[in-house]
């Protein structure tokens, strides 16, 4: 797993420069409509509770990315 947290980005959001967050999750094959709906519910309190943004400031997106689009020690998956 890789995360990346940019801080001080200049991000509008719903017409403010309020702090606000985008995340992009990928996953290859992985991804279920149950899983997303955990994992927003996560991220919504974590974002909430620890960063201090509201959970309506900010989206987060889910890839479900096919194997053979991902590449990877010179094949792919």
């Amino acid at each position: 797993m890789d995360v990346k947290i940019q801080d001080e980005c200049c991000l509008c959001f719903a017409g403010s420069f309020d702090p606000a967050f985008i995340a992009n999750i990928y996953s290859i094959g992985k991804i279920t409509p149950e899983m997303n709906a955990n994992t927003s519910a996560g991220l919504s309190k974590f974002f909430q509770e620890e960063m201090g943004l509201p959970n309506d400031r900010g989206y987060i997106a889910f890839h479900d990315m096919k194997a053979t689009n991902i590449g990877w020690k010179g094949a792919t998956f």
